[in-house]
């Protein structure tokens, strides 16, 4: 019998509308939504969408679970790497805000990391593109 990398390969990730659907983050959903992030295939609703999903999770995360799988993936840089893409969109704008405030709130390591991988500069431009809106 052979066997094909095609066939075999790596684990297929979660389908990304399911993981946005999730009301509690698991691994491999916050993997599937770091993914798209990074991809750059996202249309600029479902982008939000993503975005909205993750803030969520953070926002949620009581005992810090989310912001500790955060740290744990090292997903910080999809994160911003949505901001530098979609970050022009007044609606994405906002829910990475959330979504960043969410992953640094009393979690000095993804803060950290987030900070190295250039949100702070993401963070700026947003408030600039996006002065009149109070939710930037």
């Amino acid at each position: 019998v052979r066997w094909s990398l095609s066939v075999i390969g790596p684990p297929q990730s979660m389908d990304l509308r399911v993981a946005v659907d999730c009301r509690v983050p698991s691994t491999e959903a916050l993997r599937t939504v770091c993914d798209a992030l990074e991809s750059g295939a996202l249309d600029t609703y479902l982008a939000c969408e993503v975005m909205e999903a993750l803030g969520g999770w953070l926002r949620r995360s009581a005992d810090r679970t989310a912001q500790r799988m955060l740290f744990q993936q090292q997903r910080h840089e999809a994160l911003v790497a949505g901001m530098r893409r979609f970050g022009s969109h007044v609606e994405f704008a906002r829910n990475a805000c959330g979504a960043v405030g969410g992953a640094a709130y009393r979690y000095g390591e993804n803060a950290d990391l987030l900070c190295k991988c250039g949100v702070v500069d993401e963070l700026g431009r947003a408030m600039r593109l996006h002065a009149c809106d109070s939710m930037v």
